[in-house]
């Protein structure tokens, strides 16, 4: 009978097997683990991105499409619109707490006596209309004719952050109808005199 040879690897063979195959899958790990943390890195920012320019967009139409009988007025962090036809006024406020813009709408009534004239108007609940904003700056453009402002542009400011990653969006959107515009501590009620006695 003849003997067969069942020699198997030795122990420093294995050993450096061992060896060879955890450097390989150590390198194999720590490359998938940096291809994950760089893909969810761009996912994070894409995703400010995408919110920043849908938020930036949603306020750019709405300026856009106010017509030349409306209104807005700017108060500190505060836009308001204000649509003569259908004696509406809509106002877009940041809420620090939530981090998002809310939307509230009213409808104007005037209230007249023989001294002067009062518009009333009771805002609704809030309507969340973008979230993930911790700051808004709106810039209006204007020319002065007749002594009433009318804008033709508007700057918008928004700063979004979500995941860590803050990102600031600016936009300007060309109004077409140039609708008159106000500002400051009395804005509300002077543009609702302007929309609604001019």
């Amino acid at each position: 009978m003849k003997k067969v040879n069942n020699k198997g690897f030795t122990l420093v063979e294995l050993v450096i097997a061992t060896a060879i195959l955890s450097v390989i899958s150590l390198t194999v790990l720590t490359l998938m683990t940096s291809g994950t943390n760089m893909y969810s890195g761009i996912q994070k920012r894409s995703n400010v991105l995408f919110k920043s320019q849908v938020a930036s967009t949603q306020l750019e139409e709405i300026l856009v499409n106010v017509g030349s009988d409306d209104g807005i007025a700017v108060v500190d962090k505060e836009l308001y619109i204000v649509d003569k036809d259908d004696s509406k006024i809509t106002r877009f406020s940041l809420d620090n707490t939530l981090n998002r813009i809310n939307m509230y709408e009213g409808t104007v009534e005037a209230e007249v006596t023989a001294e002067n004239q009062t518009f009333n108007y009771e805002w609704s609940d809030p309507i969340p209309f973008s979230s993930d904003i911790i700051d808004v700056t709106y810039s209006p453009h204007y020319n002065k004719d007749g002594g009433v402002n009318y804008a033709y542009a508007f700057g918008i400011n928004l700063t979004v952050s979500k995941g860590g990653i803050t990102y600031d969006k600016n936009s300007l959107a060309s109004l077409r109808n140039k609708p008159k515009f106000a500002s400051g501590e009395t804005a509300v009620q002077d543009l609702l005199e302007l929309v609604f006695n001019h």
